[in-house]
């Protein structure tokens, strides 16, 4: 199980009062499967895949999740983009401890475009950098997998990445704010509704309540 244990979490914005992002909640995950993570724009999605792989702590209470937890994907901010493709491997691959040509070749295999391995990274669109990381840690071998904001990858892509991790038994963590994504890939839904994080085990239920919830009252 990935378990939220009493987890809350604000920001200060600007001087002024703490944003409340979580409220204290404690919510329970399951392994092995695809978790879709539904919420508006704004609503803490990142925040909470960040939460997830160790990067952002919360301000109260403790998040038990798997040993081996990949870096937040799809954001488009985790390559360098003054490097090359072949360079932000290198530098990868070292940190995983894999070999690069290895990386590379399943970077290769993996995307449906030929890749220029010199080609700086900034000068791709920020989608195709997207694809790129998402690809990049995708082919690593990690239990859990966290892919931020998945509408802007396409969509064989999206569809890789979650059969790679089905076929390593990993745990894929998604977010999104277009519930046709969560019926298509998710098994488990947690909704971000307020400050607070409520669990689904039922797709088209999730679905309902996050719809119902961003329905402007027209009273």
């Amino acid at each position: 199980m990935i378990q939220f244990l009493d987890v809350a979490k604000s920001y200060a914005k600007g001087g002024g009062a703490a944003k409340v992002l979580f409220s204290p909640t404690s919510i329970e995950m399951p392994l092995d499967c695809r978790i879709g993570v539904l919420g508006g724009r704004g609503a803490g999605k990142t925040t909470l895949l960040q939460m997830l792989a160790g990067n952002i702590a919360p301000d109260r209470g403790c998040i038990l999740a798997p040993k081996d937890v990949a870096p937040v994907a799809s954001s488009g901010r985790l390559l360098y983009p003054q490097l090359s493709i072949a360079d932000n491997a290198q530098f990868i691959a070292r940190i995983y401890g894999v070999d690069v040509e290895r990386l590379l070749m399943a970077m290769e295999a993996f995307q449906a475009s030929d890749l220029n391995l010199r080609q700086p990274v900034r000068l791709h669109s920020m989608d195709n950098r997207r694809g790129l990381e998402t690809t990049m840690i995708t082919v690593l071998p990690f239990d859990c997998y966290l892919y931020d904001d998945v509408g802007h990858l396409e969509p064989y892509l999206l569809e890789q990445c979650f059969e790679a991790a089905y076929q390593r038994h990993a745990t894929t963590v998604f977010s999104t704010a277009d519930p046709k994504l969560v019926q298509r890939f998710a098994e488990f839904v947690v909704v971000i509704k307020g400050t607070g994080l409520y669990p689904f085990a039922d797709i088209e239920a999730a679905v309902d309540f996050f719809k119902t919830e961003m329905t402007p009252d027209r009273n």
